[in-house]
């Protein structure tokens, strides 16, 4: 019988010894499995019969017929649980029996039989985990169950049935019934009212606001007799900003006994501290304070690290240590002003969600100034506790903070809100009262902009502006790079170098790329039918864009919707888009290439290219990043790393373009080297569309005074 724990053995019945040779032994060597190795055909089946071996490898030396007999005996010697046996023998089994998991035939390669023993021993091994785990659910009395958020349905077996109380729950047709999947709603028949209402509502806000919840019921099993059943939700979610793609219940069986074990008195400690341990019983406290004051704060705690944590300490002591930490978190905060006690019956302030989140309630107050009392008692509590037991640093504290009803007006909403900001908070970014307060607003304006962004395109908020490239020997502009730009509801412009890292951690970066493709087509063609031809356009292409986005099919049908030449829409990315998967990105680009779109490396120097790989690559361009362009001027010259980038350039017949230019030394110094093109703020910021127009009509770069001329009517028009 294999044990939990124990890694699942091999036998070996080797009458003639053939495994004793040197090409076995220096293959059998590199099992990690433990293996017995026996001579004797009566051992082995006596060793089978007792549930022994795992994996049995049977060398037969004889004939065909004396292999199919041995065979046979040891299969007839397994009465339970079989072993997988592979059989080794001089010439193939006229007919191969189906228990024979694999059948070699001499001359052998041990390298591969042993590969297959492997093999064989890992199943062994994943079986006997997942009957272990079968058995620890059966004894837990837990039960899981899988809703389809789409299809609204769930399939249920028949020990949930029996939990759940469900009607013919022990007869062969509800069970053939139950293989049809069904309405989740129907799990929870047999609970009582108000019960059955209010758990309804807990699993269909999970659905909507994708968090996750636990909630307690009575489920009726007769007219006299009671089930206390608690429910726990983890909602799977898709994209982000999706609905979950599916919701994952963990139904337990709690119904209280005379007595309990340790491990249950263990888990129970710290709901037992606190005064509101139920996720739905938190919603309904919140929805009453909520109506009684019209505006304040909700601070969110959020414990990470607490699978970790418990696995070092186990799950009393571990359970007796997050006990006295929240305990002294509740100490501290109990006599701040402002904080209001979410269970009335009871002095706590500190409330439960489920796991490692706690919240704590601040009515009536929304400016960031009146959170310095709470959060410098959070901090002060927090770093208390970790000095006071230094086995809680390894918990990961997080807070997040929202208010309504700016961030919402439903409690689900307002906490939806407060994780969003727990995930932009760090505590190591706090050293003192003001610092946690800085931390905790930037994180929350941090949500509110990932959450605002999602929402960006729809309202029309984001732009395309356009900086000129100038061609540095003829003075006249050649082309334009894109750059995108978020004007917020506020009528204010969001910096790039803050709603782009946001787009890139929520996986909105590859939708913000197709949009600027489009875009970026669509105001070629729209230029084109102005009268100015056709103006060549960069477009930047993020990494995940490369990774989760199919850009040669965005490129592809926005070329085709604006009827415009591949030609014309350029791609510039970075040398981080090549570095993980070298060999896809490479092709990725031939297939851009084939397009017939023009292909720039951006920011060229900052990362990790050499020059060899840099040959391999189908380029047309290549771009000096502003760093280096900073650092030229006639104190330089010639020694500088632009200078030398731009020899690369030239020596793979790439076309240069240095980028960042802002200063006339460093226009000078550009134009002594003979780079190919220039772009920065001594040309021109990113402009709107008609500016850009105006420029590419009659801009025209005057050397003497190191600046873009327009005529008045033109720059006028352009203003």
């Amino acid at each position: 019988m294999l044990i939990a724990g124990e890694k699942p053995p091999l036998l070996l019945l080797d009458p003639g010894g053939a495994a004793d040779g040197r090409a076995a032994k220096k293959s059998l060597v590199r099992l990690t499995y433990p293996f017995l190795q026996l001579k004797d055909v009566a051992a082995a089946s006596t060793s089978i019969a007792n549930g022994y071996p795992a994996v049995v490898l049977i060398i037969a030396d004889g004939s065909v017929q004396d292999a199919a007999a041995l065979c046979s005996r040891l299969f007839e010697a397994a009465t339970s649980n079989p072993p997988a046996m592979v059989l080794l023998s001089g010439k193939p089994l006229a007919a191969v029996p189906p228990q024979l998991a694999a059948q070699f035939v001499a001359p052998f390669d041990w390298d591969v039989i042993v590969d297959r023993l492997e093999q064989l021993l890992m199943l062994a091994m994943l079986r006997r985990d997942q009957s272990a785990l079968g058995t620890l659910l059966q004894l837990s009395r837990v039960e899981l169950v899988t809703i389809d958020t789409e299809s609204q349905s769930c399939r249920v077996n028949d020990t949930l049935a029996v939990l759940l109380a469900l009607p013919g729950a022990d007869t062969p047709a509800s069970r053939r019934s139950r293989l049809q999947p069904i309405h989740w709603q129907k799990l929870f028949d047999h609970s009582d009212e108000p019960d059955r209402q209010r758990v309804l509502d807990t699993v269909s806000g999970a659905f909507e606001s994708g968090m996750g919840f636990e909630a307690e019921y009575d489920v009726r099993i007769d007219r006299l007799h009671k089930r206390r059943v608690r429910v726990t939700g983890h909602p799977s979610h898709g994209t982000p900003g999706t609905p979950p793609r599916r919701l994952d219940l963990v139904i337990q069986d709690v119904t209280p006994v005379e007595s309990r074990s340790t491990s249950d008195a263990a888990n129970r400690l710290l709901d037992t501290t606190l005064g509101l341990r139920h996720g739905d019983r938190v919603l309904q406290s919140l929805m009453r304070i909520g109506q009684e004051h019209k505006k304040g704060t909700i601070l969110l705690l959020r414990l990470q690290g607490l699978a970790d944590f418990y696995r070092h300490h186990g799950y009393e002591t571990g359970g007796v240590l997050l006990r006295t930490f929240a305990e002294g978190i509740e100490t501290s905060l109990r006599n701040v002003p402002g904080v209001v006690r979410i269970n009335p019956n009871k002095e706590q302030v500190l409330a439960r969600l489920a796991g490692g989140e706690f919240v704590v309630l601040i009515p009536d107050m929304t400016d960031d100034q009146s959170m310095v009392g709470p959060l410098s008692r959070l901090l002060e509590a927090t770093r208390s506790a970790v000095n006071a037991d230094e086995r809680l640093k390894l918990i990961n504290t997080r807070i997040g903070m929202a208010t309504w009803p700016k961030d919402g007006s439903s409690p689900d909403v307002i906490l939806k809100a407060a994780s969003l900001a727990c995930d932009y908070f760090s505590m190591s970014d706090c050293d003192g009262p003001g610092t946690i307060t800085a931390a905790v607003v930037r994180a929350r304006e941090q949500a509110r902009l990932e959450y605002e962004l999602h929402h960006a395109i729809e309202r029309g908020q984001l732009q395309l502006h356009y900086q000129p490239k100038l061609s540095i020997p003829d003075g006249r502009i050649v082309g334009f790079e894109a750059l995108l730009r978020w004007q917020h509801q506020k009528g204010l412009f969001v910096p790039p170098a803050i709603f782009i890292p946001i787009a890139e951690r929520t996986g909105l970066i590859a939708q913000l790329g197709e949009w600027v493709i489009e875009r970026a087509a669509e105001q070629i063609a729209q230029w084109r039918s102005d009268g100015l031809g056709l103006v060549q356009v960069a477009v930047n292409v993020s990494p995940q864009q490369m990774v989760t986005g199919d850009v040669v099919a965005s490129l592809r049908g926005a070329c085709a919707r604006q009827i415009i030449e591949p030609l014309f829409l350029q791609i510039e990315l970075t040398e981080s888009c090549l570095i993980d998967d070298a060999e896809a990105a490479m092709k990725l680009l031939a297939e851009i290439r084939r397009l017939g779109c023009q292909i720039a490396l951006d920011d060229f120097g900052t990362g990790y290219s050499s020059l060899s790989y840099l040959r391999r690559l189908p380029l047309d361009i290549l771009k000096i990043d502003r760093s280096f362009i900073s650092g030229i001027g006639e104190e330089q010259g010639e020694s500088s790393l632009a200078f030398n980038i731009l020899g690369i350039g030239r020596s793979l017949g790439l076309k240069v373009i240095a980028e960042g230019v802002a200063s006339a030394a460093q226009w000078d110094a550009l134009c002594r080297w003979r780079c190919t093109e220039a772009q920065g703020y001594l040309i021109s910021p990113p402009v709107p569309p008609i500016a850009g127009a105006a420029m590419w009509r009659h801009g025209r770069w005057d050397g003497a005074a190191h600046k873009l001329r327009l005529p008045a009517a033109a720059a006028q028009s352009a203003a």
